[in-house]
């Protein structure tokens, strides 16, 4: 786990500046951005977003734009969207993959909020296999929240004793939905002897 970051605390930030460096696949990428806002470490990961859009070198932008789509914060999407919106460029590949990412959360978002406001069991359970089709770990960063604003007892009782009961497919899913992350760094599969496209094009 990461320590919590103060504004002055240049060790705790070099620690995470030297795990970012490590990173050299997007479920990392994924990793460290969960844990810097498990952990409070906000205003890090902000700065480093910012000091990495703002740098000449491409690799540091996709970095970025990829911290982007895994950071629960109200300006994500539209930054990404704007990213989305430039002249074709492997920098707009990254920022529509880090797009589906973010996108990917906010349907897992959707689908458990039906699932648990539904009072068809049959709905509910469908909409409960969708969540499953885009959860990751951010679910249990947000799942209390939802959970805590349902109000009706009976339904989440009801809600609550099928969770728990399905906790091991939840689990299962959430790995699943990762694995891919682990095969691709900044939104790019990862290959033998490939030439990455940060390699042949560093500066803009």
């Amino acid at each position: 786990m990461c320590p919590s970051f103060g504004s002055n605390n240049n060790e705790i930030q070099n620690i995470l500046d030297k795990r970012l460096e490590r990173c050299s696949s997007d479920l990392e990428l994924f990793e460290l951005a969960l844990i810097i806002q498990l952990t409070g470490n906000i205003p890090w990961l902000k700065h480093t977003i910012e000091q990495g859009l703002s740098s000449p070198w491409y690799f540091e932008q996709a970095r970025a734009i990829v911290l982007i789509g895994f950071f629960e914060d109200k300006d994500s999407e539209s930054t990404l969207i704007k990213y989305c919106s430039m002249a074709q460029s492997w920098i707009r590949t990254v920022a529509e993959k880090a797009l589906d990412y973010y996108k990917k959360n906010s349907w897992a978002k959707h689908w458990f909020k039906k699932f648990l406001n539904d009072e068809d069991d049959e709905v509910a359970w469908a909409c409960f296999k969708l969540f499953l089709k885009c959860a990751d770990r951010r679910y249990w960063m947000w799942k209390n929240d939802f959970l805590n604003d349902f109000h009706n007892d009976n339904m989440k009782q009801k809600r609550l004793k099928f969770l728990s009961l399905n906790q091991g497919e939840i689990e299962k899913s959430i790995k699943e939905n990762e694995k891919k992350r682990s095969e691709t760094f900044l939104g790019e599969k990862m290959l033998k002897d490939q030439t990455w496209p940060w390699m042949s094009s560093i500066f803009p």
